[in-house]
Order: C-alpha cells, then sequence, then structure tokens
C-alpha cells in the first residue's frame, strides 16, 4: 500500500516509502530459540534480522553470511550513530 503526500501549489505527487516487518516471536525468555524478523520497504525484502539471546544478525536480501553483532557491540554501534 502506498501513501501519497501531495505537495502544496503544484500538482506532482510524491510516495512515501511503506515499510513492513514481519516477524516471528517464541513466547519465552530467549534461550535455544531465535526470533526472527524480515524487513521490507516499499514490498521489496531488504533483510532478515536474527534476534538470540546473546547477540543478532542482519541477513541482507540474498546474503549468505550476516553481519554478527554481540549486544555489547550493537550498543556501541547505536550510540554512534547520529542523525
Amino acid at each position: 500500500m502506498e501513501r501519497r503526500v501531495q505537495k502544496s501549489l503544484t500538482f506532482k505527487t510524491y510516495f512515501m516509502p511503506t515499510d513492513d516487518v514481519y516477524g516471528t516471536l517464541p513466547y519465552a525468555l530467549l534461550g535455544k530459540q531465535d526470533a526472527f524478523f524480515q524487513i521490507y520497504q516499499d514490498g521489496k525484502k531488504l533483510g532478515t534480522i536474527t534476534i538470540s539471546k546473546g547477540s543478532m544478525e542482519w541477513y541482507p536480501k540474498n546474503a549468505k553470511q550476516p553481519y554478527s553483532f554481540s549486544w555489547s557491540e550493537f550498543d556501541k554501534m547505536v550510540k554512534g550513530y547520529k542523525v
């Protein structure tokens, strides 16, 4: 589904990207079973995030190897990100 935003004073129509996240979560404290989230933008898959007790992994679309981060590495990466 596309969201349309009309810019005033013109007849151009701009499309905002839509983001969709699909996930499976175990109904328990994460242990042996991981949580998986498939991330989509504008209907196209960007990748999959796997969250486990000790780390998280990002699998870009069609990747064979993930980018892996321990929780402390992820914390440092996010805190260092500037908007």
